[in-house]
């Protein structure tokens, strides 16, 4: 990073703590400080298991970076487990998704994650919603059935 302008490194220092001030609320530090379960281990647990990531309409925009955070980790984990049949198959029901804002790893996903066993449900309410946030070039609507 050293061989960044000023300017440059101010910009990345600066986005840096926008998200990381997130981590200044005690009861997100309270709810991320462990975890009792692997997220590597979601598809071939035991047991299926249901991961329910809800929040207060007033809370989805300072959530939003540990709300994608965990969405990504969990896109990369399916990925990194490989190609084969799932003991327990994945279904992410994004509901109200737009509101994350753009995602390109999930955009990018829906074309290739069924394959790995997971299949992504996202719910808005019209197209315009989507392409507000996607364009209207975007390809996230080819990759999926509309109602």
């Amino acid at each position: 990073m050293l061989d960044r302008s000023e300017r440059e490194r101010s910009a990345i220092w600066s986005s840096t703590v926008a998200v990381l001030s997130l981590f200044e609320d005690a009861r997100v530090r309270e709810h991320t400080a462990s975890s009792d379960f692997d997220l590597r281990t979601i598809m071939d647990g035991p047991r299926p298991t249901t991961l329910y990531l809800q929040l207060n309409i007033s809370d989805m925009a300072r959530m939003r970076p540990l709300t994608r955070l965990i969405l990504e980790s969990l896109l990369a984990a399916v990925v990194d487990r490989g190609m084969d049949p799932p003991q327990h198959p994945l279904l992410c029901l994004l509901d109200e998704y737009v509101r994350l804002g753009y995602a390109q790893q999930i955009e990018d996903g829906l074309s290739y994650l069924r394959g790995y066993g997971c299949r992504v449900a996202i719910v808005a309410q019209d197209a315009e919603q989507l392409w507000r946030v996607y364009g209207e070039r975007t390809s996230l609507l080819a990759s999926c059935a509309t109602w």
